[in-house]
């Protein structure tokens, strides 16, 4: 077993808001353009590196008159320094800014951020902006400060590669916010916390941190692992493997200690690199409107299919699968073959609508979006479209091989709109935490809870007509099928439909098809995250 990587997500409070702007630029020449920069170069002929106001290349001022802009710059670095701001410890901090690229290319062309949080006059901290190909719009990028840091100075660069004419770059907006409640520093002077494998062949990880109070005497602690080195965090250890400061009612201070007997988790960890997550919150989000809350946990159904048990992360789930009617208004069309009633569920829908659904509600409701859509050239070059499908190329939804393309990201602020995964569905269909062992979701008695071949007249119903499971989720079994978010070729449909009997409408059933299959008895249900959470990666 290789050393495990840790990093660190700190929930902040709900409702904390941006109280106060220390600083910020506007390129508008005026009292609110506090926050004092350096360009270099200065001089700007026979290229174009300096303040502008007109919309070519393509965008208008976010607001205001004017933004920065840097165009052709053939081969040179362009860079604006921005004086070092003095910060007050304890409190959260972000750096927030909107930019433009156009024609930018990916591994080619340079487009880059430095922060550093000392007085001093090196620049090493750089991260690379992402270049959203064929994006046309100003898009946001944040910095998380930690709370510890005292001062911040930033630093942006461009250098495009040749004199091409097309190529442009746009700042805008630049400011640091801080939120209006105050919290402790969260981490002590160690630049990370530490973790480390026994040697006495007992698998067992040994696992310290420190963490301030987040203004509560105590808060809950969840450990999660990535099995892919950080791309996706989606294994869940088994409580009875977790011992020490992890769980719920953990009291916040220095030198908390984790132990997880990871040898005993049933999955092989040599020769892997694997990185932990520490998830503390303090807080919920609301229950959306005709969502339930589903609580994290572990069930082992009474079957030989599920020995390893059935895990969720905490989360809402709609209770109702997808009407026609919140299709309809989201999308602006209705794909379904039996209408007639709103309140029926969407049908006909491909696994492809079903994200694009997603994403599109998100932005309607300010959340940010799940699914990004980005195509890689390279092992390292990306080309990426973003998060809005208005922006994604023609015929993304059309070729099954696309599904490789569509991304799962959980950024700042509250979790958009997302389908569950397989394993999340299955549990929430069984009752989750609560679950009695039914057969079906909510009964052993089918059309007690399913609208299913024996009962329907081989037609959809309206959700919500037959009785919900144990956490109040209605038409888990039958009704229409259910399109799961699972990244491999073939996707899972769960939950049987109104054509199908028993065997097909048991929680433990599922069919997987082709992303862009469609059929009369086929929809989904969406999920939320259930925290408003702001990330610090202690590696980065």
């Amino acid at each position: 077993m290789k050393k495990i990587l840790l990093s660190l997500l700190i929930m902040a409070l709900i409702y904390a808001i941006f109280a106060e702007i220390i600083v910020e630029q506007n390129f508008e020449n005026s009292v609110q353009d506090t926050w004092d920069y350096v360009a270099d170069p200065v001089v700007t002929d026979p290229y174009y590196w300096g303040i502008w106001s007109s919309a070519q290349g393509g965008p208008n001022p976010t607001d205001g008159t004017y933004y920065w802009r840097a165009h052709m710059q053939d081969t040179r670095i362009a860079s604006l320094t921005f004086e070092n701001v003095e910060l007050e410890p304890g409190q959260w901090h972000k750096i927030i800014m909107t930019y433009w690229t156009q024609n930018l290319e990916p591994g080619v062309d340079q487009f880059k951020i430095c922060v550093e949080y000392d007085e001093g006059n090196n620049w090493d901290n750089w991260r690379n902006i992402t270049i959203y190909e064929g994006v046309e719009q100003w898009m946001p990028f944040i910095v998380n400060i930690p709370p510890e840091a005292s001062t911040v100075r930033m630093k942006l660069l461009a250098k495009f590669n040749g004199l091409n004419s097309s190529k442009y770059a746009y700042w805008d907006n630049i400011s640091i916010r801080t939120y209006s409640i105050p919290l402790p520093p969260l981490f002590s002077n160690s630049p990370s916390p530490v973790v480390s494998q026994r040697t006495d062949g007992s698998k067992i990880v040994d696992i310290y941190y420190d963490m301030g109070n987040l203004s509560r005497d105590v808060v809950s602690v969840q450990m999660m692992v990535s099995l892919d080195g950080g791309h996706r965090y989606d294994y869940i250890p088994d409580p009875a493997n977790l011992s020490g400061d992890i769980g719920e009612f953990v009291t916040p201070g220095m030198g908390r200690h984790i132990i997880w007997n990871a040898g005993a988790e049933g999955i092989d960890f040599d020769n892997n690199n694997y990185t932990i997550q520490l998830i503390a919150d303090n807080d919920l989000m609301p229950v959306p409107d005709d969502f339930v809350y589903v609580e994290a946990g572990t069930i082992y159904p009474d079957d030989e299919a599920h020995s390893n048990g059935l895990t969720s992360r905490s989360l809402y789930v709609g209770k109702f699968e997808v009407t026609q009617a919140e299709f309809e208004e989201v999308m602006g069309y209705n794909p379904s073959l039996h209408q007639g009633d709103p309140n029926r569920p969407v049908d006909n829908v491909t696994w492809f609508n079903a994200i694009e659904y997603c994403n599109r509600r998100s932005l309607k409701e300010g959340l940010f979006p799940t699914y990004r859509y980005s195509i890689q050239l390279g092992f390292f070059d990306y080309i990426h479209y973003g998060f809005d499908p208005d922006n994604w190329p023609e015929g993304w939804d059309s070729d099954d091989a696309n599904q490789g393309n569509i991304k799962y990201t959980f950024l700042f602020g509250e979790f958009g709109y997302h389908l569950l995964s397989e394993e999340e569905w299955e549990f929430i269909a069984r009752g989750g935490i609560d679950s009695e062992g039914y057969q079906f979701s909510g009964s052993d008695n089918l059309s007690d809870v399913a609208w299913h071949y024996g009962n329907s007249g081989a037609q959809s119903h309206p959700v919500g007509e037959k009785d919900p499971n144990e956490l109040g989720v209605f038409d888990m079994s039958g009704n229409v099928w259910e399109w799961c978010c699972e990244f491999r070729p073939l996707k899972p449909l769960k939950g049987g439909s109104h054509l199908y009997s028993e065997e097909e409408c048991d929680p433990g059933h599922e069919l997987y098809m082709n992303p862009t299959y469609s059929s009369g008895d086929v929809g989904f249900r969406v999920a939320r995250g259930v925290k408003n959470t702001e990330i610090y990666d202690d590696d980065k």
